[in-house]
């Protein structure tokens, strides 16, 4: 899941010619040109705007292998009461449908009093919106300027550029066809991280490159006062009086290239290099929400929650119905643990972008950890629905089936995760969820280790591992990893819950239950940490604590066979025999082949005395593990007890023979008994182990 999108601007400027090059096979891109009803209005403009895009196509051809092709055309409704393109933009992002299209350019003719813009482009997301404006000459050269922004390029200070803040320039400064050739084979799913994986390396040399050439660049910094004219064009007076009155410098708008760098750091987890090109961005240009906004998602990401928080609050302040910063303020309410206050941040994210598929999947991840499977699953469809491409939601969709036992839907959204994005780790993990679930605990943990190959920092893999280690009855290593989790994702909760029940198993209580309580206060609703709660009160013997905590269990899961088992058992410590009694007998009902609930009906009907009942609970137990030694020593008691020392010496040698501690006296007593009542002679030796 991602958290941000960049916005490239462009100043009102001018026309532009190429420089030869090329490289590699032709990629084809396809363009959905939406125009709004000013721009409809004008007769031709479908043949005007299938023009510009051929030129720009045929340069972008030569120089970078990239061909752009009109998938189609349609309206849009502009908002005359908008004042800027980039609240247009804003709308577009929000209702706009690509169509099966990679990219939208749309068109505006809105008459605004002073237009110091002409283009804005939407980077991750693939949205170009273009303004046409009277007397504003060079309309192909600010398409192909915002064409380099939509392939990573980024504003030089070079006159000669197009990608010079004014358009001053006629071709792509070398620097720029890098970057562009760098990205020719970004995504364009409105997800993904748009520059490939591959070229990241060198991307950053070139976005660094870029930021030193601009700062030693002749006259950056001196106010901007005249509008650079190139020759037969003229800017208009409106123009020169932006610039002018906002006393705008050349720096102004050179902070993309660090803006850029500092993207590509944080999809690389180098949140040190990452701040560093943040800061470099807003010594340029310090009232940027988005590179403010970056700074936020860094300190989200190094556990500086409360920073974040304060980060995105400041930004709201300016920009209060931005779904993106309202978005990722939520991602910062759900890592401190408020969910419902995420909740409702995404409530309102969605209520201004309704496609916005990112919060829809988080909405949804929010229903997960709190064991509402039906709303998480609602959530991701709706994910789905705006962006069927989007790999994470697939793999989250596909664990609410492994939950609901719905094996082979589960397969088939694990298969379209990977179809979208084989590079992500999360489809095996849940793939080695469906194989746990289903008893194949050696399998499931190769699919967490496949995980962790593709992302070593990824601690969902690392927790599941451990609940493999404890399937396997080893609590140390079980231990092991969820620290390793928690080292890598101090703030995930599901971790120190299972870090809190490995210490309960090993007799650190205290400790445990301290995890267990972190967990919840780091957002994690689930019956399964009061359950494990009420197990360790019963450890500490403390009944009353252990029966408000499995209550509490059945409030958030009412069909928690463990948590009436647990309930009975803090019962039966208050001397409460008929409400043991009531909350076992639901345990066996809810899960027939709960043996504990079996085992603790028996001992319930022994401490009141019914000691055939007591048995026959014992026999539906050892049927359900037969591997039960324990089992086996009780029963040989119950049936000695009986008279059936036959039946009971039965069960003795098969709990030797699985190593259970039987008592010497009983057996003694019991070949005694055998010999007495049956003649038969007793073998001391063989099968007898003690």
């Amino acid at each position: 899941m991602k958290e941000f999108s960049a916005l490239l601007i462009l100043m009102m400027c001018l026309p532009v010619v190429g420089q030869d090059a090329g490289r590699g096979d032709v990629r084809e891109i396809s363009v959905r040109v939406l125009a709004d009803e000013e721009v409809r209005a004008e007769a031709g403009w479908p043949g005007r705007i299938s023009s510009l895009m051929k030129n720009v196509s045929g340069e972008f051809e030569r120089l970078f292998g990239i061909r752009f092709t009109i998938g189609g055309f349609g309206g849009w409704t502009s908002n005359d009461a908008h004042g800027s393109l980039q609240l247009l933009l804003d709308d577009l992002d929000a209702t706009a449908s690509k169509e099966g299209c990679d990219v939208i350019v749309a068109l505006t003719a809105q008459k605004y009093p002073a237009p110091g813009m002409l283009g804005y482009s939407l980077f991750k997301e693939g949205i170009i919106l273009l303004l046409i404006a009277e007397n504003a000459p060079g309309l192909e050269r600010v398409l192909k300027h915002e064409w380099g922004h939509m392939f990573g390029g980024a504003h030089v200070a070079d006159p000669g550029s197009v990608m010079n803040r004014l358009l001053t320039g006629g071709k792509f400064d070398a620097l720029n066809v890098q970057a562009i050739r760098l990205s020719k084979d970004r995504t364009f799913n409105g997800i993904d991280f748009s520059i490939p994986k591959d070229a990241r390396r060198q991307a950053i040399e070139v976005y660094r490159e870029i930021c030193d050439v601009n700062l030693r660049a002749p006259g950056t910094g001196r106010p901007a006062v005249a509008a650079p004219i190139s020759a037969g064009v003229e800017v208009s007076w409106e123009f020169r009086a932006v610039l002018d009155e906002g006393g705008r410098n050349e720096m102004f708008f050179l902070d993309d290239a660090p803006f850029l760098l500092a993207l590509i750091h944080l999809e690389e987890k180098e949140y040190d290099q990452a701040l560093e090109a943040c800061r470099a961005a807003l010594k340029l240009n310090p009232d940027n929400l988005e590179t403010r906004n970056l700074v936020g998602i860094i300190a989200r990401r190094q556990n500086r929650i409360e920073e974040a928080i304060a980060a995105y609050e400041k930004i709201l302040e300016e920009k209060p119905r931005s779904p993106r910063f309202l978005y990722n303020m939520a991602i910062a309410y759900a890592k401190k643990g408020d969910s419902e206050k995420a909740l409702d941040l995404y409530r309102r994210a969605v209520e201004l972008k309704p496609n916005f598929a990112e919060a829809w999947n988080n909405i949804g991840e929010l229903g997960l950890r709190s064991d509402r499977v039906e709303d998480a699953e609602a959530a991701f469809l709706k994910a789905l629905s705006f962006n069927d491409s989007f790999a994470l939601a697939h793999s989250n969709l596909a664990e609410v089936y492994v939950r609901k036992k719905e094996y082979d839907k589960a397969l088939a959204e694990i298969a379209l995760a990977l179809l979208a994005n084989p590079g992500i780790p999360g489809p095996y993990n849940v793939r080695g969820n469906l194989l746990f679930q289903r008893g194949k605990t050696a399998e499931a943990v190769v699919e967490y280790k496949k995980a962790i190959a593709l992302d070593p920092g990824y601690e969902k893999a690392y927790y599941n591992l451990g609940i493999c280690r404890f399937d396997e009855g080893s609590v140390p290593e079980a231990i092991a990893y969820f620290s390793k989790a928690i080292e890598l994702a101090p703030r995930l909760a599901e971790a120190h819950a299972g870090l809190g029940y490995g210490l309960l198993k090993t007799g650190r209580i205290d400790e445990g239950v301290a995890e267990i309580r972190l967990a919840q206060e780091l957002g994690l609703i689930s019956a399964k940490t009061h359950l494990n709660l009420s197990y360790a009160f019963l450890l500490n013997n403390q009944p009353g604590a252990a029966i408000d905590e499995a209550r509490r269990a059945l409030q958030i899961d009412p069909a928690l066979a463990m948590a009436h088992s647990n309930l009975g058992v803090a019962y039966m410590k208050e001397g409460a025999l008929e409400e043991a009694a009531r909350s076992f007998e639901k345990a066996v009902e809810l899960d027939p082949n709960y043996k504990d609930a079996f085992v603790n009906l028996a001992n319930l009907m022994m401490v009141r005395g019914k000691r055939q009942e007591a048995l026959s609970h014992c026999l539906k137990a050892v049927a359900i593990d037969p591997k039960d030694g324990v089992l086996h020593n009780n029963i040989a008691v119950l049936y000695f007890r009986e008279g059936s020392y036959g039946k009971a010496w039965d069960h003795v040698q098969k709990a030797l023979a699985l190593d259970a501690k039987v008592d010497p006296g009983f057996l003694d007593e019991l070949k005694k008994m055998l010999k007495r009542f049956s003649g038969a002679r007793v073998a001391s030796g063989a099968g007898a182990r003690i």
